[in-house]
């Protein structure tokens, strides 16, 4: 029976331990924000062009190494000449922390991306584009994490055709030289196509 007040001691400690940590570093622990960014893609077809970004985001992080997010882009997407789309509406990832500290996390990241719910759900991978990339999470407090991400986009594969190009007619009729380029692999895996990211949460 001498044991019990010693037994009771540790368990107060540890649960005082446990609730004394940091919400944005706990063992388990859910956050939701948003980001705000910019895209950068070069389309098969010739140009390029930039796109500013924001989306609603949730993360929930497990055991301070494993993560996963889901994305939504309420601004939309937009698509290439030939239907193709980088950066989807719809992004769910997974995460690696690689570098798990209390002050700053570094982690890498990759998923799939659709331009809607049932697409994002569906087994049929040929509408879902791809990304992988990194990101740093940066704690201001028990609860409040900033974020900066940079990600390499591939688009749906269904657009994407290497044996011949997508030909398009340009405003005046005739055919842009632009169009006469055959498509390689690199063309559509790049990381000259890339999205970055900066964000803030708030973890529970």
């Amino acid at each position: 029976m001498r044991r019990t007040p010693y037994l009771a001691a540790l368990s107060a400690a540890l649960l005082l331990a446990g609730t004394a940590e940091a919400a944005n570093t706990s063992l388990v622990t859910i956050g939701f924000g948003t980001h705000v960014g910019m895209t950068h893609v070069n389309y098969i077809a010739g140009g390029a062009a930039n796109d500013f970004v924001t989306e609603l985001n949730m993360r929930l992080k497990l055991v301070k190494v494993l993560g996963f997010d889901f994305n939504y882009n309420y601004l939309g997407e937009k698509k290439g000449s030939n239907g193709e789309v980088f950066a989807s509406r719809i992004r769910a990832s997974g995460l690696i922390y690689v570098v798990p500290t209390k002050v700053v996390s570094w982690y890498l990241l990759g998923g799939l991306g659709a331009s809607n719910f049932t697409d994002m759900f569906s087994k049929e991978l040929t509408k879902k584009s791809f990304h992988a990339g990194t990101g740093l999470e940066i704690y201001a407090g028990s609860h409040f994490t900033v974020t900066a991400e940079f990600l390499m986009l591939i688009p749906d594969v269904a657009r994407i055709s290497l044996s011949k190009h997508p030909l398009e007619i340009g405003a005046d009729g005739q055919l842009p030289p632009s169009a006469l380029h055959t498509p390689e692999l690199k063309d559509y895996i790049s990381p000259e196509n890339f999205q970055i990211n900066v964000g803030l949460r708030y973890f529970f």
